[in-house]
């Protein structure tokens, strides 16, 4: 499943609290975290938090280079996630 910039950018101009990218049968949405315990999300695969981005990132601001790096390499991990 490949993550795309635009994903992650989703995730950093997210107004939730928490945020983070999860894979949802076919699907990338960005979730607060906490609600990955209901039934909707069950199942889904936490991609990255916000905080875990920023991190990767190194911060912000986030340059379209490092975003482009940071999907690729959670693309691969993707891939690589039996299911």
């Amino acid at each position: 499943m490949p993550v795309h910039v635009a994903d992650l950018r989703r995730l950093l101009d997210s107004d939730l609290p928490d945020a983070a990218l999860v894979l949802v049968a076919d699907r990338l949405e960005v979730v607060m975290q906490e609600d990955l315990d209901a039934d909707r999300y069950r199942g889904a695969t936490l991609v990255v938090s916000r905080d875990e981005l920023l991190c990767r990132t190194g911060g912000l601001p986030v340059t379209e280079d490092r975003l482009a790096q940071t999907a690729q390499v959670l693309s691969g991990a993707l891939d690589r996630t039996p299911g």
